[in-house]
């Protein structure tokens, strides 16, 4: 009886991080890239019976994938064949640009690709596959072994991406695929099977079309080792948090943007056929912050022309804009993208004759992507990397109907953000750290209170002021809502809309929108005004941190400074209804 240890080695997504480089703040970023981690990869491969596949998610994240999307030539597509990748399968964001450019994209990889539970994509990706390699057995001779590999993403995809899939692409329920894909993989001769699974996990029950689907894969029999992904989590089988809840399949997710890659060590056994008798998982950071000279030729050039790219003005405003005060309801640039889809939709509202909002959301106002990631202009000059940074996905806008309940009802749940608290109790903390501050949808337009004394599922108390001109909305009113089609259609599981319920779609970004406004107006003027406010609750006090890098900081009732060091301010609110200093 023969055994051979096998390395299995996945990256997950990548986001287009092949530099390492933060284009919005013109730094480097040397916890993170693909070609800082070719090395460490090599060093795995060199001498061993290796495999290396790619989990999705690598194609759109960067404002240089942003450039070079269409190319034909593209940078990652050098680096996947120069690394020498074995397989990959997709993730939902890289369809972001398309069908024609994720297929222009794939048809440059050396490697197969697979995608197990969709179909209606180019020829090229296949449902499994069955890879002959030859490796070394512990005995010195050498054994065939036939690796198969399937592939799975999200079914949510099709909604996500409705705006440039068309309806051309299905995609089944996850697990249901993968026993299908495994079964007929087994059937071509697979040996082992590897799941490249393109999602992450969910602690609540298995269910059809279930997005992160990693607990009900770890359970099915036919696979031999599973890559997670999309959640952009970190863990392995072994971890304390995770080990209870998945099968005896091992499971690996290695977190995003190419800050590291997962590694599952299965021992295979011929009895007499061969098969996983064993396996170690780990988890890998890069080991050098040098790039790997080869790929970093490649993308010299365009990293060079996108930071030149992003330093050009496109607008100005009356007063450094800031974001720091978002959790609160003081957000220019969420102000900035409301004024400008209103704008720009203003054609089709007018005509509906109904009560009109606009919903944005801030993606760094928690520090969620380190405390310098917040919104923070050089003085009064907007810039490209500004505007990247207030909109850092492009996705074209709608006007979808919505009723005043299903309005009321997106607004609590998505302040979930903000904590449940106890009323007459002080140094309760403002934020839940349930969900990232890009799930806290805010709109304008309209006047609402929260309060955070009630439950994110308990709609009309969380909610108690819901009002349009003055007037309070009334249950069953009509109303039209601009907002960007991937939260329109359930984009980050918001199911408070649907497709069928699209007034109006725009041919343009919302990136494009915001660009077009600053051009026409010259000098943006965010008003002082907060979104939203809080609903009084008597007696209570809460607290939250940020970093000093702020420049502006707005004049709120209740507001004051209690600590500070080098690094953070501490924050108290009592909690009133909040206005500028004076109202």
């Amino acid at each position: 009886m023969r055994n051979l240890n096998l390395k299995l080695i996945c990256t997950t997504d990548l986001h287009m991080e092949l530099f390492g480089y933060d284009y919005l703040m013109d730094k480097p970023n040397p916890d993170r890239g693909l070609l800082k981690l070719a090395s460490t990869i090599m060093a795995h491969r060199i001498g061993k019976n290796s495999l290396l596949f790619d989990n999705g998610d690598f194609l759109q994240g960067t404002p240089l994938a942003d450039e070079i999307a269409p190319s034909s030539q593209h940078l990652l597509a050098e680096a996947f064949n120069e690394l020498g990748y074995d397989a990959i399968t997709l993730g939902n964001h890289d369809f972001d640009y398309g069908l024609d450019v994720l297929e222009g994209f794939l048809h440059q990889l050396d490697a197969p690709v697979v995608g197990s539970n969709i179909s209606g994509t180019p020829d090229s990706v296949k449902s499994h596959l069955v890879m002959n390699r030859t490796f070394r057995c512990e005995d010195g001779s050498r054994a065939e072994i036939r690796i198969g590999v399937i592939g799975l993403l999200p079914p949510q995809t099709t909604v996500w991406n409705a705006h440039c899939l068309k309806k051309r692409v299905v995609i089944e329920d996850i697990v249901e695929a993968a026993k299908r894909a495994a079964e007929n993989a087994r059937e071509d001769g697979a040996d082992i099977v590897i799941a490249l699974a393109h999602a992450g996990l969910d602690q609540s029950a298995p269910h059809h079309l279930m997005e992160n689907a990693l607990v009900p894969l770890s359970h099915l029999k036919c696979l031999d080792a599973i890559f997670g992904g999309h959640t952009h989590e970190w863990f392995e089988t072994h971890s304390n948090h995770v080990s209870s809840r998945l099968g005896s399949v091992p499971v690996v997710q290695s977190g995003s943007n190419a800050c590291g890659f997962g590694v599952i060590d299965p021992t295979l056994s011929e009895h007499p056929t061969w098969s996983v008798v064993s396996f170690e998982t780990q988890l890998e950071r890069p080991k050098s912050d040098t790039p790997n000279p080869k790929l970093f030729g490649y993308i010299l050039d365009a990293h060079q022309r996108v930071r030149e790219k992003l330093a050009k003005p496109v607008g100005a405003s009356s007063r450094p804009l800031s974001n720091h005060f978002s959790m609160i309801g003081f957000d220019d640039g969420i102000k900035l993208v409301h004024e400008a889809l209103l704008e720009h939709a203003t054609h089709i509202t007018d005509e509906l004759g109904l009560p009109t909002t606009a919903c944005y959301t801030s993606f760094s106002s928690d520090g969620a992507f380190g405390s310098k990631k917040f919104l923070n202009t050089e003085g009064r000059i907007i810039r490209e990397r500004d505007l990247s940074s207030i909109v850092p996905f492009n996705n074209p806008i709608c006007v979808i109907g919505t009723t005043t309940e299903r309005l009321r009802k997106w607004i609590s749940e998505s302040s979930i953000f903000l904590n449940e608290i106890a009323p007459r109790q002080n140094s309760q903390a403002l934020l839940s750290g349930k969900s990232p501050s890009y799930f806290f949808d805010q709109f304008s337009s309209i006047s609402y209170q929260i309060d955070l004394s009630q439950s994110v599922n308990d709609h009309r108390r969380r909610i108690p002021r819901l009002a349009w001109n003055g007037e309070e909305l009334e249950n069953g009113q009509s109303l039209a809502v601009i907002a960007s089609t991937y939260r329109a259609y359930g984009g980050g599981g918001f199911v408070y809309t649907n497709p069928d319920q699209t007034i109006w779609e725009s041919t343009q970004g919302a990136r494009d929108i915001v660009a077009k406004y600053l051009e026409n107006i010259g000098t943006f003027n965010p008003c002082d005004a907060p979104l939203w406010t809080f609903a009084p609750v008597p007696e209570t006090q809460l607290t939250f941190e940020l970093p000093r890098s702020y420049r502006v900081k707005p004049a709120i009732n209740g507001l004051s400074q209690v600590s500070d060091d080098d690094t953070t301010i501490r924050y108290q609110l009592d909690l009133r209804e909040l206005a500028p200093t004076g109202q």
